[in-house]
């Protein structure tokens, strides 16, 4: 794994690492046993370019050949390609890598390790409807879509508009990205994935949630509520707070809050993120002393309360040595694996997460005072 499993190999396997599709029913079972709903991510963007889709589209073998986004380059002379565009990606300067296989560039939202998925082709969509079937018919009760916003790019493959220099050598923030986040067939395809999962629920009554995560700003978060006639998301994550530290007043905070739940349609549930796996947790952002006022903040807010795990009790972030670092993927940012800890239960070692000599990262140095 390249980023902590969201480059996918395979969409209807358990990796070893985790354990078994057995394991995986009997969790099911036994969550529901306790009247808990088991909620998966669905990673639908993008698969690992270790996964079979990819390595037969590389060989052009049918029908994988345009399952994701190749283009033969931009001719600079006879012996010179050089990438279709300016695009960027998350993690480095280019959204374009080149195949030497294929002899095409291919196009990654996020690492070059994750090709993204050719979503304006009919055979992929039906794929992806087909792996929510999967998970669906298994007892799943829900999905979370990651990074909703990038799963269409525009068909013209036209430069993005330049707003600014560079910021740190970082070109993504560089760009006003018009033709590769928030495309109008985002909301199509979320609505037909809606349909699916409403049919699910008529046959035993029982809802089945669809939620997204789009990091960026509340007017981009509203339209994935849907209406009446054209149902999409249950619950659109909400994420602006989780990017604001002690540096933020009250001003500030008052004016993202409401900046949503002004927007949030009738009859319709908004949130309010803190945390997220991605970045630092409050308690390291804000100072221990502010734990407290966040999560009642969290609890009084009218509509869905969404915990990170650890939130509750003002877990703070680990303190990890390069050498104890599992997150590489960006090294223009700090690892993620700081917000990435293990939950402690009790004052016992490792927090009583598990016997093994050590957990897979260290646990926070400050767990026993939470």
């Amino acid at each position: 794994m390249v980023d902590m499993g969201y480059d996918i190999i395979s969409f209807r396997e358990i990796d070893p690492i985790f354990g078994t599709m057995e394991d995986m029913k009997n969790l099911i079972r036994e969550a529901h046993k306790m009247d808990l709903l088991v909620v998966m991510d669905f990673v639908v963007n993008h698969v690992s370019d270790q996964s079979e889709w990819f390595q037969r589209s590389v060989k052009r073998e049918e029908p994988y050949t345009d399952y994701f986004i190749w283009h033969g380059g931009k001719e600079i002379n006879e012996t010179l390609k050089v990438e279709p565009n300016n695009w960027a990606s998350f993690f480095s300067p280019s959204a374009w890598k080149w195949n030497e296989n294929r002899k095409e560039y291919y196009f990654h939202q996020f690492s070059e390790h994750q090709p993204d998925l050719n979503l304006r082709n009919v055979k992929v969509r039906y794929e992806i409807e087909e792996v929510l079937r999967f998970w669906l018919d298994l007892g799943v009760d829900g999905f979370r879509v990651d990074a909703i916003a990038y799963l269409f790019e525009a068909a013209h493959l036209l430069d993005e508009p330049v707003i600014n220099s560079h910021r740190d050598g970082f070109r993504w923030f560089a760009l006003d990205h018009i033709y590769t986040v928030h495309q109008p067939e985002n909301l199509d395809i979320l609505h037909r994935w809606r349909e699916i999962l409403d049919g699910y629920a008529k046959l035993d009554n029982k809802t089945r949630l669809l939620s997204v995560e789009d990091v960026f700003s509340a007017k981009h978060l509203i339209p994935y509520f849907g209406n009446e006639t054209f149902s999409m998301a249950h619950i659109p994550f909400y994420f602006t707070l989780v990017y604001q530290d002690h540096t933020a007043n009250a001003t500030k905070l008052d004016y993202i809050i409401h900046d949503f739940f002004d927007r949030v349609p009738k009859n319709h549930l908004p949130n309010m993120m803190l945390e997220s796996h991605d970045y630092y947790r409050v308690s390291t952002r804000f100072g221990a002393d502010a734990v407290d006022a966040f999560n009642m903040l969290r609890l009084l807010l009218p509509g869905s309360t969404c915990i990170y795990y650890g939130g509750e009790i003002g877990l703070e972030d680990s303190m990890i040595r390069n050498d104890q670092r599992t997150d590489f993927l960006n090294p223009q940012y700090d690892s993620r694996d700081k917000c990435r800890g293990p939950m402690p239960w009790d004052d016992t070692n490792n927090g009583g997460f598990t016997t093994n000599k050590k957990p897979w990262v260290p646990l926070s140095s400050k767990y026993w005072f939470c």
